[in-house]
């Protein structure tokens, strides 16, 4: 009886019903439902002054590929063309409602362009009906806008959901604009739908990609931007695939019947090849919108030039200066200030022995689930899983680790972290380790061309609570120029530099003075040498030196030494146009091989040369993953070695 008690309360918590006291036929589910109709048609006619024929624009859905609408939108605005309404479902309502709401396209493509997008989405146990949840995005959009109605925004917008309770479209043109921007691409099995009054509201462009319909009860001028999906290249053999294709075959059948039957001004953007999740390829699909509504110059000249009005170009200038502090803060420590608190539990594996971790004292590999707490500058997150011994046992362990992280503010923070290995067996300690560590990291300055970071670690590892085993303090300043390259493909053909330079003291005893420096020079689309070089020597209290794992000498030179110098260069091979998919959820970013040569200096001359191969995955393009491996020939030892590495932080 209590174990139903429980299960019953487990679900209420995390199922909550819903409200279904609307009547209706299941013959009307053919009929739409509207909110804010009469509002809606009166700011039309403000605009138009009742004397011309209203323009609409119609934004089709299409996942990532929408992001092509902000180049027609571009193209439109050099014409002096503003749409009096929008009429948009799915992607296409983020490109259409930043806009609606006073960001210029030229602003939108700054910010997805300054924005790690992947970064602002969380993989999520679907507790709530979605494997991905958004509210990051929604709150990093909260501090540009602020409190906001669909029925305030500066053009009148329409936004069309489909409901799970009445399995009727929903016509929106008011409700608050995070709520329903959330709903608005609430894509089924990936996005959670959204409670809406009385309804469950998901993605309306299940049903159809592109809204003309409700566009033409408003108006008979009509542009309409296309991001239609025919992928020649899909294996329509996977599950997953002949899935997402069999939904894909009715929306976009209903859309094309219906560009037949409405005749629209249509602007067929070239984005049709892109996967729904290329979320990595913003300035390609940007420009292939840009350069599809460009050729249609001839038809477009034809419609009235209705440029920017002055209230736009007001609020313009007000959500600039709110939208650059709001990337600069989330550039420069991904710092975003929760208005809206939220919970949500996320699957995770962490892995502290892959090159330059920026964990010292632990290698081992941590299977979890966390559950993570996100209000105001605060994170808290506590993960429960399974502890992997990668050297010393090889065995499993149950481990927990509690996670706090407190954003000062968008250049200053501060962290602790506490890591338990326990094995609860009969005749042993219940705590076989534990690992603590606390921060504080400093920015002074970032952007996507440089970024400068000084922090403080402690690090304190014990076998139990009560004692000692080792501790670590890190004191270090990190610099990049021009993003060092790395994930970085707008600054790839550009030479750039990492560097990293501190001071570390042992056991509160042992001083040393460490540096790593890493220098990257593109020779061509594809290849790119890579040069490191690393040292670390004894300031005080000893005359010898820890290698750590972590120091990524190939080959694996473990101990204490003297002096610690060691040099690696590599020729890195990343062939272009390569991102093969698994059914369009597992995508393959990019995949590197590398022929290397290592020397090092460790009491004595240490060589190494072999090949190493580097795969970025990510999950629906929006969570990456990385794994990596190295295969060679240790001269020294006269040996084979290798090693594989997984980073993958949730």
């Amino acid at each position: 009886m209590r174990f139903l008690t429980a299960t019953l309360l487990i679900i209420l918590i995390f199922f909550p019903a819903v409200s279904q006291t609307i009547d209706f036929d299941i013959m009307n589910t053919d009929v739409p439902i509207i909110y804010g109709e009469e509002g809606f048609i009166q700011r039309i006619t403000e605009k138009t002054g009742g004397v011309r024929q209203p323009l609409g624009l119609v934004l089709s859905g299409g996942s990532a590929r929408a992001f092509a609408h902000i180049g027609v939108l571009k193209y439109l605005e050099e014409q002096e063309i503003v749409p009096d309404f929008i009429v948009t479902n799915s992607m296409g309502s983020i490109v259409g409602l930043l806009y609606a709401a006073g960001l210029s396209p030229g602003q939108i493509e700054k910010a997805v362009g300054d924005v790690n997008l992947a970064g602002l989405f969380l993989p999520a146990y679907p507790l709530h009906g979605g494997i991905i949840e958004p509210a990051l995005m929604s709150n990093l959009l909260y501090r540009v806008f602020g409190e906001l109605d669909l029925s305030e925004l500066e053009i009148p917008f329409m936004l069309l959901c489909e409901d799970l309770i009445t399995k009727r479209q929903i016509r929106l043109c008011e409700g608050d604009f995070y709520e329903l921007l959330e709903a608005s691409y609430a894509l089924p099995f990936y996005f959670p739908p959204i409670e809406f009054r009385e309804h469950i509201l998901m993605d309306g462009g299940v049903s159809n990609i592109l809204p003309l319909a409700p566009a033409y009860d408003y108006t008979n001028q009509v542009i309409l931007s296309t991001a239609f999906y025919d992928n020649p290249d899909l294996k329509l053999r996977n599950p997953i695939t002949i899935l997402n294709v069999a939904i894909d075959v009715g929306k976009t059948r209903t859309g094309i019947e219906d560009i037949k039957e409405f005749n629209p001004l249509l602007i067929r953007c070239n984005v049709e090849s892109f996967s729904f999740m290329e979320f990595d390829a913003v300035q390609e699909l940007l420009a292939a919108g840009y350069e599809s509504a460009e050729k249609m110059k001839d038809e477009i000249s034809t419609i009235g030039k209705n440029p920017p009005g002055e209230g736009l170009l007001n609020r313009r200038v007000i959500v600039n200066q709110a939208m650059e502090e709001t990337i600069r803060n989330y550039q420069y420590q991904n710092t975003i200030f929760i208005k809206h608190p939220f919970f949500v539990i996320t699957p995770g594996v962490g892995m502290n022995d892959y090159p330059e971790d920026p964990i010292y004292l632990l290698d081992d590999l941590f299977l979890y689930a966390a559950g993570t707490l996100r209000t105001g500058g605060l994170k808290t997150s506590l993960a429960v899983g399974g502890i992997w011994d990668l050297y010393d046992s090889n065995t499993w362990t149950m481990g927990t680790q509690l996670t706090v992280k407190q954003n000062i503010n968008n250049r200053l923070s501060a962290g602790a972290n506490w890591r338990l290995a326990l094995e609860p067996e009969e005749g042993r300690e219940m705590v076989k380790g534990s690992y603590i560590s606390g921060n504080i990291l400093f920015t002074p300055a970032a952007d996507r061309f440089l970024q400068l970071d000084l922090s403080t670690v402690m690090e304190i590892s014990s076998p139990v609570i009560e004692t000692v085993e080792e501790s670590l303090f890190t004191g270090q300043f990190s610099l990049s120029l021009n993003g060092g390259n790395e994930g970085n493909e707008e600054n790839a053909k550009l030479p750039s530099s990492d560097l990293d330079a501190g001071i570390q003291l042992k056991n509160l005893e042992n001083g040393a003075i460490f540096s790593n420096l890493k220098l990257y020079l593109p020779l061509s689309k594809s290849f790119r040498i890579k040069e490191r070089v690393f040292t670390r020597v004894p300031l005080w209290g000893s005359t010898e030196v820890d290698s750590f794992r972590r120091d990524y000498f190939r080959g694996g030179v473990e101990g204490e030494f003297k002096t610690l110098v060691f040099n690696s260069i590599q020729l890195d091979f990343t062939p272009k146009d390569f991102s093969p998919t698994f059914a369009e959820v597992i995508i393959w970013k990019k995949l590197t091989f590398s022929a290397y040569a290592d020397t090092g200096w460790f009491d004595g001359f240490e060589w190494g040369v072999g090949l190493e191969t580097i795969a970025i995955m990510s999950l629906i393009g929006l969570k990456s993953f990385q794994i990596s491996g190295y295969a060679g020939w240790q001269g020294s030892a006269r040996s084979l070695s290798g090693g594989l590495f997984l980073n993958m932080a949730m």
